[in-house]
């Protein structure tokens, strides 16, 4: 999962940024397209204890239940990584016999946490992004790294006992990685409507996205150029983050002659 890979317009949850935090993966692509190389570069980094690790590993790990203690992994920041992804697992409990009904009084909830870091600037740590789903025991973080900071850390926390009297640990699983610009030079950017096409509807629909979008939500129009509402609402709302790629994508199709 952490060694999938995004393809354009990947995002969490809903298409507003409403549950980016509390929804751990795109409804649509999951955790992205697998991946089989970089897959098997996160198997071969192979595990690593929380402290300073690689930019590339995984972790199988307690955390107490309290929580009381966080478990930080610190990732040094190298040149051409843009980004860095997270994932991490849990078991829910149930009864060992059969029905093996759900012991959900024994359920923990983690947290995953992305900082951004300089070690001579404890205090200037910068929040980069967080997954804290109340119902998945799954967390996943892609987010851009911040290039005036020289490292990252990865947190593993747990947001307190179930109950009042919970004491001992959880074990969990913790993979990560930093990656470069791969994501940003796919050409799909340019497939503003999904249909399998980069075309001159897609370089339209662009430019009506640089007037705000408003005229996408004139009856019929949206229809004609082949676009949901969860796909406007989805642009719209991450249009300034994604309109350098999609201007990318689209060089060709704005070069071409007006017919």
């Amino acid at each position: 999962m952490n060694s999938a890979r995004k393809l354009p317009f990947w995002h969490k949850g809903g298409p507003t940024v409403d549950d980016d935090h509390e929804v751990p993966l795109d409804y649509l692509q999951g955790a992205g397209m697998v991946d089989a190389p970089a897959a098997l570069e996160q198997f071969r980094a192979g595990p690593g204890g929380f402290g300073s690790v690689r930019s590339v590993g995984w972790d199988l790990n307690v955390i107490e239940k309290d929580g009381l203690l966080e478990n930080v992994y610190a990732v040094a920041v190298e040149p051409g990584d843009a980004a860095v992804e997270a994932t991490l697992v849990w078991n829910r409990h149930y009864e060992s016999q059969f029905p093996f009904e759900p012991r959900s009084a024994d359920d923990t909830n983690l947290r995953l946490e992305v900082w951004a870091v300089d070690p001579d600037r404890p205090e200037n740590a910068r929040l980069l992004d967080y997954s804290d789903s109340p119902l998945d025991n799954v967390e996943h973080v892609h987010c851009r790294v911040d290039p005036a900071y020289p490292g990252i850390e990865i947190v593993v926390r747990c947001n307190g006992p179930v109950t009042p009297t919970e004491t001992g640990t959880e074990t969990y699983a913790l993979a990560w990685r930093t990656t470069g610009e791969k994501w940003s030079a796919d050409p799909w950017w340019g497939d503003l409507n999904a249909d399998g096409l980069v075309d001159r509807t897609d370089h339209l629909i662009a430019r009506l996205l640089d007037l705000d979008g408003a005229l996408l939500g004139v009856e019929g129009f949206a229809e004609l150029l082949n676009l949901s509402q969860a796909r406007i609402d989805l642009l719209r709302s991450h249009w300034a983050q994604w309109r350098p790629l999609v201007t990318a994508a689209l060089e060709p199709i704005a070069a071409q002659p007006t017919p």
